[in-house]
């Protein structure tokens, strides 16, 4: 969303009882572009959230992991420092972990998976080279699948733009 403080944007989300009416309102931003896409329950109750953060408008995305409690209030904030990751989904596993897709950026990009711990330590990082579908990839939704492995969908870039469908096993490795 656009913010009217500091930032450019912000991570925002509204909690609402079953008329509509506002329960609480949540944001995250710093002074540059943070974009909050897709959340999921907690492993512990409350939510977590997945994003990208960017420094200004031309710069690459640093993917961003936040959760917070049932009342909309700050559990941590886990910023991945390592450039050119755009996040876009997020997905509790069975076993209680996150599993977040997006894609990297940079000359080729490639879809990527990540498990992550609720103590904000990764189980894997699984990245799906571009070679490996002819073409630029990005993730854009993660699903879990009653085999307990994931179903990612996001688009190939090549001759115009396709849509992309990854079948992983539970440790990331693609079926098909």
């Amino acid at each position: 969303t656009q913010s009217y403080g500091l930032s450019k944007s912000d991570f925002f989300v509204v909690k609402t009882d079953a008329d509509g009416n506002t329960i609480w309102n949540y944001h995250h931003g710093g002074s540059g572009y943070n974009h909050g896409f897709s959340m999921d329950f907690a492993a512990d109750s409350g939510y977590i959230l997945a994003g990208t953060t960017r420094q200004n408008s031309t710069s690459e995305g640093e993917a961003t992991f936040i959760q917070i409690k049932d009342n909309g209030d700050t559990v941590w904030t886990y910023v991945h420092n390592k450039p050119n990751y755009n996040v876009r989904s997020v997905c509790k596993s069975t076993d209680g972990n996150y599993v977040f897709t997006g894609w990297t950026s940079g000359l080729f990009k490639s879809i990527y998976l990540i498990k992550m711990r609720p103590d904000r330590e990764f189980v894997w990082t699984r990245t799906y080279a571009s070679g490996l579908f002819d073409g630029p990839t990005q993730g854009y939704h993660v699903l879990r699948t009653s085999d307990k492995g994931y179903l990612v969908t996001g688009i190939l870039e090549k001759n115009g733009t396709d849509v992309l469908a990854v079948k992983t096993n539970s440790k990331g490795s693609p079926s098909w």
